[in-house]
C-alpha cells in the first residue's frame, strides 16, 4: 500500500500466487477482491496455508482443489502445496 495508493491498483479477474511464502503478505493487503473470479495460491508453510484459507473463505471463495505435500526431503522438513479457489 505504500509503493502504489489503493486508487491506482489494477483490479483483476484471476490472481495467481508464487510468493514463496509472502501469499499472506499479498492477501492481507489486497483490497480489491470483490473483483476477482478466481485465485490460484502457491503456498510453502502449512501456517500460510491456513492464513490464505481464512482469508479466501472470508472474501467468498471456495476451494475446487487442493494438493500439498508434507514430509522430509533429504533431511529437511518440507511443506507446500497449490489450491485453486472460484467465488461462489
Amino acid at each position: 500500500d505504500t509503493m502504489i495508493p489503493s486508487a491506482n491498483k489494477p483490479r483483476f479477474d484471476i490472481i495467481k500466487l508464487d510468493c514463496e511464502g509472502a501469499e499472506c503478505f499479498f492477501l492481507t493487503r489486497y483490497k480489491h477482491f470483490s473483483t476477482v473470479k478466481a485465485v490460484l495460491v502457491e503456498w510453502h508453510t502449512i501456517p500460510n496455508r491456513v492464513i490464505a484459507e481464512y482469508i479466501l473463505d472470508r472474501e467468498g471463495f471456495t476451494c475446487l482443489r487442493g494438493r500439498g505435500e508434507e514430509g522430509l526431503h533429504e533431511g529437511f522438513s518440507i511443506s507446500y502445496g497449490c489450491q485453486i479457489w472460484m467465488r461462489t
